[in-house]
């Protein structure tokens, strides 16, 4: 959902939008606007189609990964973790908090999947994207999100969150028929 700007010198209730239980405002979605996206996804994808959504969610206590003695800690990272994640996590201030939010990528990844197929973290790369994170699947996650979304390969989208010491990531797939087959 886009989200428009309070503006400066009205309360967000004047604007129609409402408050979440943390205080940021929000509009909650219109079934015009909704209907709207619906027509272009059929024309894009040329005919009707119904898009499939689907979101996996996870929230990462960071106080884990930093009570992790160091033989445990390195063998989860070497075994849950790509070299080009591990290699942006330690280059960061905070490792632990970097590691907890791809780890809580990688769990919101797995949510999406219709599929008790074993995938491999290491399957599952969070990258730094411009302007924000993506996933990079190795063949294995390819192959169990094919099998998840009928034979297609979705666009996904990943967004992920550090407050203190929670990390939350949000994985979501809008699948069309008519995409990429495996």
């Amino acid at each position: 959902m886009v989200s428009e700007p309070i503006e400066d010198g009205q309360s967000a209730r004047s604007q129609g939008a409402r408050r979440t239980g943390d205080g940021h405002a929000y509009r909650p979605d219109d079934r015009e606007r909704t209907a709207g996206v619906r027509e272009r996804i059929a024309r894009d994808v040329g005919g009707d189609a119904d898009p499939r959504v689907r979101t996996g969610v996870d929230v990462q206590s960071v106080a884990t990964f930093r009570g992790f003695d160091e033989s445990v800690a390195a063998g989860i990272k070497e075994r849950a973790f790509t070299e080009a994640e591990r290699a942006y996590c330690e280059g960061t201030r905070d490792p632990a908090q970097h590691y907890a939010a791809r780890w809580a990528a990688k769990e919101a990844f797995y949510k999406l999947l219709s599929t008790d197929d074993a995938v491999p973290f290491a399957s599952i790369e969070v990258a730094r994207g411009d302007p924000r994170p993506r996933f990079d699947l190795g063949a294995t996650a390819r192959e169990a999100l094919a099998e998840s979304f009928g034979g297609t390969v979705p666009e996904l989208d990943v967004s992920l969150s550090h407050d203190g010491e929670a990390d939350v990531a949000v994985a979501q797939v809008v699948a069309v028929d008519g995409g990429e087959r495996a």
